[in-house]
């Protein structure tokens, strides 16, 4: 529903038009005939960010790719070590940045902000709605939990799943794909010793 403050009729768009273009600087207007809806006047900026974004496909990213073949496999997760905040979708979002978090080495709970926030990839990986916000305090427990030792072995078994280059194309830190060739070299030898016995 839109705002009355953010609503004006022909009259008035007619008598106070300066007024209006200037509100519309801010956030949208629209513009009502006859009572209903008829246009909206809105920025330039706001128009080429609409524009641009919607234009975006993320969907052939590797980073995407990832997600589709890592999403049956997150069940895996640990979920005890999460609170999952009111305003957070689903607790498999959480597992989502959880992963991001591993696999980008975000530390800092205002760079995960910032990235939820305005990265329209990380937002599609972890599945984050479009008008809606992640807080601080929220990345800071995601983090907290991310710090749990099980679950970052968790997370590294997972990432160990996975095609070893799709993991690297879909921006893998270089400690994160060492550990991932330490546990395939691991479960090479395990599988080797058994054979052999």
């Amino acid at each position: 529903m839109v705002r009355d403050d953010r609503k004006v009729n022909m009259l008035e768009l007619d008598r106070h038009l300066s007024h209006v273009l200037e509100q519309a600087r801010g956030a949208p207007v629209s513009v009502q005939r006859y009572g209903q809806p008829w246009v909206w006047i809105l920025s330039a900026d706001a128009w080429s960010d609409a524009v641009r974004w919607s234009a975006l496909d993320t969907s052939n990213h590797p980073l995407m790719l990832l997600r589709g073949i890592a999403e049956p496999l997150l069940e895996h997760l640990p979920v005890a070590l999460f609170e999952r905040p009111r305003h957070v979708g689903s607790m498999r979002q959480l597992q989502r940045a959880a992963l991001l978090v591993h696999l980008r080495g975000v530390a800092s709970p205002q760079r995960l902000h910032d990235g939820l926030q305005h990265n329209a990839l990380f937002r599609a990986f972890v599945g984050i709605d479009p008008g809606a916000v992640w807080n601080e305090a929220t990345c800071e427990a995601l983090l907290d939990a991310w710090r749990e030792p099980a679950l970052r072995a968790s997370i590294t078994t997972l990432l160990a799943a996975l095609p070893p280059h799709l993991v690297s194309a879909a921006g893998g830190r270089r400690d994160v794909r060492q550990g991932i060739a330490a546990r395939s070299d691991d479960a090479a030898q395990i599988e080797g010793r058994c054979l052999s016995n």
